[in-house]
């Protein structure tokens, strides 16, 4: 029923965003960010708002970026991929420790979380 093009549910919504986003290109985030705000009014979540604000990044919102994450991490303190991607949007603002305090939160809460622990040693840090 999820997928039912009919009626579609707000999984049919996150799959068509997911596809979109896949894809790259304005038109097509524009078109995952449509689809994902169509789920998240049927269906609040954490991960919605972290999909949203993930394509607000790659959009290059990162005022609506950190707000969709903030969202996030509003509906479940503990979502790790919300703390992992507000990390991103720290360090694309500039601000390395920032950055790593996120990503330390998102291995606080899924210590198995590859990506936070790639970005954290990764990361350019400034001169102390």
């Amino acid at each position: 029923a999820a997928l039912d093009e009919a009626n579609p549910g707000p999984a049919a919504f996150v799959f068509s965003g997911l596809l979109a986003e896949a894809k790259g290109g304005k038109a097509n985030l524009d078109q995952a960010l449509q689809k994902y705000n169509e789920a998240k009014s049927d269906s609040p979540s954490a991960s919605l708002s972290t999909a949203i604000g993930r394509v607000e990044l790659q959009r290059g919102n990162m005022v609506q970026a950190e707000s969709s994450l903030q969202d996030a991490l509003n509906r479940d303190p503990e979502y790790a991929p919300a703390h992992y991607w507000l990390g991103v949007v720290s360090q694309k603002k500039g601000d390395a420790r920032q950055a790593i305090a996120k990503w330390g939160e998102a291995l606080k809460h899924d210590k198995n979380f590859v990506r936070a622990s790639k970005a954290m040693f990764d990361i350019d840090r400034p001169a102390s």
